[in-house]
């Protein structure tokens, strides 16, 4: 009966007749367990994989992490931009106002009105460009 070593899903022969096992320490699962012999895992591996899951989880969680920052700038953004849309419709509501109280005829009637000044009855410009 020849021996095969398992390598996880798959079964391999060693190929060459002088050597019992082949280059790599594979689980041999042909000898007993209750004979004393060690089984040799390969630790390197393990911490290889170990590590490039750790650092694949790392990337996720950053990578998720980033996107919900942006989301949320994105959405203060936005709230920005209509206050400032209604900071400026305010603003030329204020500008109207403005010009109608600083209107010559509101300012006349207030005057005459409010204030009991009346009108001269001969205006004198003065020019100055002669």
């Amino acid at each position: 009966m020849s021996k095969y070593y398992n390598y996880s899903n798959l079964a391999e022969k060693p190929t060459d007749k002088k050597r019992k096992s082949p280059t790599r320490n594979y689980i041999n699962y042909s000898k007993s367990k209750a004979a004393g012999t060690k089984i040799h895992l390969n630790n390197k591996l393990r911490l290889r994989c170990f590590f490039l899951v750790v650092i694949v989880s790392a990337m996720g969680m950053f990578i998720t992490f980033r996107n919900g920052v942006a989301a949320s700038q994105g959405y203060e953004l936005v709230k920005m931009k209509q206050s400032v849309s209604s900071l400026e419709k305010e603003n030329s509501r204020l500008k109207l106002d403005i010009a109608g109280l600083k209107s010559p005829e509101r300012i006349k009637g207030i005057a005459v009105k409010d204030l009991g000044m009346v009108l001269p009855p001969q205006i004198y410009f003065a020019n100055k460009n002669r």
